[in-house]
């Protein structure tokens, strides 16, 4: 396809802040719809690993607002075929797979393949620009019908 990750990966060094906004069209309630916003600590572990370590609030729908922290880390393919991202509420020793986003189209990767947890499979898109990084998850299931997206906000590149 000649569509590289590279210029994807420049972006996400670049992370300083998010936003996020959930969405539930579940048929039973979840208690996954809000907003959040926060910080983005990013560490690079290399050429290839970059850790993500996200702290803000998080509004529900109703009003009440928690706390949150998420570790993420994104690994680049050295070939530069994909980007991996995994949770690592575990540790990086027991890193959670979450999925490979490979290029579909210029400033665009898409999950390779859903993750599947248990009953539900998650699968994201991901659109990138020199002001920020859009990641749009889909989260689907018996019982689950759910819509996460999140911008990283950057620094100008």
């Amino acid at each position: 396809m000649g569509v590289s990750i590279w210029a994807a990966w420049e972006c996400l060094g670049a992370v300083r802040e998010l936003t996020f906004a959930t969405h539930s069209h579940s048929p039973t309630y979840t208690g996954w719809g809000g907003t959040g916003r926060g910080i983005v600590r990013t560490e690079p572990v290399g050429p290839t690993i970059l850790i993500f370590d996200e702290t803000g609030a998080w509004t529900r729908e109703g009003g009440r607002e928690n706390r949150f922290s998420n570790v993420f880390r994104w690994t680049a393919d050295p070939a530069g075929h994909f980007i991996r991202l995994e949770h690592l509420r575990f540790g990086a020793d027991q890193p959670v797979y979450l999925f490979d986003l490979v290029p579909t189209a210029d400033h665009i990767l898409e999950s390779a393949d859903p993750h599947v947890c248990q009953a539900d499979l998650y699968a994201a898109r991901m659109e990138y620009g020199a002001s920020a990084v859009y990641l749009n998850w889909t989260i689907t299931g018996p019982k689950k019908d759910e819509r996460i997206s999140y911008t990283y906000k950057t620094t100008q590149l």
